[in-house]
């Protein structure tokens, strides 16, 4: 149940996220491919949140005659959930391998949709933006459904 809500949710945030792109981000309208932010190959939820968001993204894409794909290119290899870690704590993990991009992938000279659920301080992103750009990417935009964050209590 908890899966097909998640997929429920993507399809209005998909959309709601293409008519934002197309009324004040127009330069992602020159992406070439939407890349997801993986969840580890042994979460069940792996192909909701991003993945999710990033399929009703390209065809809200295509379905507006602009063709573009939606790649793969990061894996997430070690399974360590960073929810509840201190930014340290997960800088470390995350630097530390969490995820490796795909050599079967080709992103060279391509203009990517960083694509993700949720962004909570940045380095999940950071560091896929960064092995995107390590492979060849030429350009990448982060976009992101939603922002969670914790206000300290003084």
């Amino acid at each position: 149940l908890k899966i097909l809500k998640n997929k429920i949710y993507a399809k209005p945030l998909g959309k709601a996220l293409y008519l934002l792109i197309k009324s004040r981000l127009e330069p992602l309208l020159s992406a070439d491919m939407i890349v997801p932010v993986p969840n580890h190959i042994d979460d069940p939820n792996r192909d909701v949140k991003a993945v999710a968001l990033a399929e009703e993204l390209a065809d809200q894409f295509n379905s507006d005659n602009k063709n573009i794909e939606i790649q793969h290119a990061i894996r997430k290899v070690i399974n360590i959930s960073t929810h509840g870690l201190s930014r340290d704590q997960k800088e470390t993990v995350v630097e530390n391998g969490m995820f490796e991009f795909d050599d079967k992938k080709s992103i060279k000279d391509k203009k990517i949709i960083l694509v993700d659920d949720v962004l909570t301080n940045g380095i999940i992103k950071g560091k896929c933006a960064s092995i995107l750009r390590e492979n060849g990417a030429q350009k990448i935009w982060g976009l992101v459904a939603g922002r969670n964050f914790t206000v300290p209590i003084f």
